[in-house]
């Protein structure tokens, strides 16, 4: 049979058995993949940048917002938390997916595809599986590079801090070395395309970096993008912008609310990378550990159309 028409199949099969509404209601089934159907479902997508939400040991969303992302964690024994109230949307071109070693679905949650290997739980049986359920191997075979040596320069200890001001725009010369700098409210820092060694990036609430042209930004500590503060590729691609970060100091990075980033930030070393309620993504983030938060205590907005929320049994 066809791979095409053994998946499309196999998901008629478990639309039927889900609803309820066939003459085995009640009994547990088990339904085998073939090799051929499991090759059809492989993960969609191999370069870390197309996917929203990397950690390379754990990630956790939410709760009670809507997921318009995918979520993959890299490592064997590695989990993916998606909390209560989480609606993840179905996504275009590629689907919206959730890979994790381990993974957790909080209650009344809804996701499209998962990929897992170890285990698949979730809150009091009250969630939603609307797409595949795939048996996947780990680690993930995405393909994530080694960290730029050029983030231990040692150039950046002694390096001058640069601080830009309220309503002040600065365009500093590609090449260049920088210690920390810091972008206030109000404030703007245009860099030019090539590459930039700062020993820690800080965007203030409302302050805005928009790179012009291809963009490498190598940090020794950590990414600061402030409430409301806009960092973006103005080409509105978001492979134009890179931060290459290597958290010395214990340092973290994180991304405030409602802040808009077009780019990528690459943080493997980082324990406890923060992304806050409502940030407009257009790229991703890696980091050991990622959290994206949600709206504790009240519900998402009401996807169309509202999901049915039911079990999901895995597909073995």
């Amino acid at each position: 049979m066809p791979r095409a028409h053994a998946t499309g199949l196999i998901d008629a099969m478990r639309a039927i058995f889900m609803s309820g509404r066939h003459p085995f209601a009640g009994w547990v089934f088990t339904l085998t993949l073939s090799a051929a159907a499991q090759a059809a479902a492989a993960l969609p997508v191999s370069d870390w940048r197309d996917v929203e939400f990397v950690g390379m040991e754990a990630v956790t969303v939410g709760p009670a917002f809507n997921l318009e992302a995918s979520v993959a964690v890299v490592s064997v024994g590695g989990s993916a938390t998606i909390s209560a109230d989480v609606f993840q949307g179905n996504g275009a071109p590629t689907d919206n997916f959730i890979a994790a070693d381990n993974v957790n679905i909080g209650n009344r949650t809804s996701v499209k595809d998962v990929f897992y290997r170890s285990s698949l739980s979730g809150g009091a049986g009250s969630y939603r599986i609307r797409g595949s359920l795939i048996r996947e191997s780990f680690p993930l075979d995405l393909d994530i590079p080694a960290l730029p040596s050029q983030t231990n320069d040692p150039c950046m200890d002694s390096a001058p801090d640069m601080v830009i001001d309220t309503s002040q725009i600065f365009n500093p010369p590609a090449g260049g070395c920088i210690g920390d700098l810091t972008v206030r409210a109000g404030g703007l820092i245009r860099l030019v395309t090539g590459s930039y060694r700062i020993r820690s990036v800080r965007i203030q609430q409302r302050g805005r970096l928009d790179a012009l042209g291809p963009v490498n930004v190598y940090v020794k500590r950590a990414v600061d993008i402030g409430d409301d503060a806009v960092v973006s590729a103005t080409s509105g691609n978001s492979r134009d912008l890179v931060f290459w970060v290597r958290n010395d100091s214990n340092s973290t990075c994180q991304i405030g609310q409602d802040a808009r980033l077009t780019g990528h930030v690459f943080a493997p070393n980082d324990v406890n990378l923060l992304v806050g309620q409502d940030v407009a993504l257009k790229g991703s983030v890696l980091g050991r550990i990622v959290h994206k938060r949600g709206h504790h205590g009240a519900p998402p907005p009401t996807p169309s159309p509202t999901p049915a929320y039911s079990s999901h049994r895995p597909v073995k």
